[in-house]
């Protein structure tokens, strides 16, 4: 198999790649190759790439666990990457959710919960790293409340240290939604790992606030329960919605963050639904998603400015 990777040129994606051989008389051997690829502007995949590798470099083994494995393969000449991944087996959790399966969801809610416990292990030199990432989400609060017009001036987050007065930092995914949890009922992988929080002025990497996990799932969770009311009148995801709530409570409560850190990242996830720009957001048929977006953004923003 390796021979015949290296012969099309795929040889240094050999470990990514899933192939089952055909069983027959020919002198050839002949395989059903698997993989996902992804294929677009180098510096992207080269920062999802990174992602990855900062969390596998940290975590060793344990990362086949929570991710796929993946491989990036730069053409410096045109400005384009190509990274291939191993397949996750089943669907997004957006994808369970839309079509009612919210036993499924639940499920999948609670492996990702598991994985969670893994990622965000304490690491060494919290306060430092800690001033880092509120910084960081001060910085994008104000790069989405100006794409998304907000007029209202706001307070200097990032020289305040309510934000990192206490607490801890790990790794962390930093855009955990509904779309990049892969899987079914029986497990769950994360895909699309990042540098920096969405919006984000450059990728600044290391650690990060536990906190921003939970709080994206939650907000992603909320848009996906307004959705499937929609669809499935009488449904909704309470038990997930509820896990997830819990985890947030938790971490205030044992001095993980602050409750203002988290208030400061439910503000920058609802900001970045606000001033996202792309046709998903901005299809008509999800408008009213999208003003929700911004009306709760103001609320939270509100409730940050009011309490300095």
């Amino acid at each position: 198999m390796n021979d015949a990777l290296r012969l099309i040129g795929l040889e240094a994606f050999k470990k990514v790649v899933c192939a089952d051989p055909y069983e027959g008389s020919s002198e050839a051997q002949v395989s059903s190759v698997h993989f996902v690829l992804k294929y677009g502007p180098r510096k992207g995949l080269e920062d999802e790439f990174a992602a990855y590798r900062f969390v596998a470099d940290n975590l060793g083994d344990e990362v086949a666990v929570i991710f796929p494995s993946m491989v990036l393969f730069s053409q410096s000449a045109n400005g384009e990457a190509a990274m291939v991944i191993t397949p996750v087996h089943g669907r997004s959790l957006e994808g369970a959710i839309l079509s009612g399966e919210t036993e499924v969801a639940n499920q999948m809610v609670e492996h990702a919960l598991d994985h969670l416990d893994v990622l965000h292990r304490p690491v060494a030199d919290p306060q430092s790293s800690l001033r880092g990432f509120a910084e960081e989400l001060a910085r994008t609060l104000e790069i989405n409340l100006r794409k998304a017009g907000y007029k209202t001036p706001t307070p200097n987050f990032a020289s305040q240290e309510r934000f990192w007065s206490r607490g801890r930092v790990s790794l962390a995914h930093r855009d955990l939604s509904a779309v990049n949890i892969i899987g079914d009922a029986n497990g769950v992988k994360f895909i699309d790992p990042r540098l920096a929080v969405p919006q984000a002025s450059g990728g600044l990497g290391g650690y990060a606030s536990p906190i921003i996990d939970l709080v994206s799932l939650a907000v992603s969770l909320e848009r996906k329960e307004a959705e499937l009311k929609r669809l499935f009148p009488g449904r909704t995801l309470q038990t997930s919605r509820e896990l997830v709530r819990a985890r947030i409570d938790e971490a205030i409560n044992s001095d993980s963050c602050t409750s203002a850190l988290a208030q400061l990242a439910e503000a920058v996830v609802r900001s970045a639904y606000a001033a996202c720009r792309c046709s998903y957001c901005l299809a008509p048929e999800r408008a009213w998603l999208y003003e929700r977006m911004e009306e709760t953004t103001r609320e939270v923003v509100a409730i940050l400015a009011d309490s300095v």
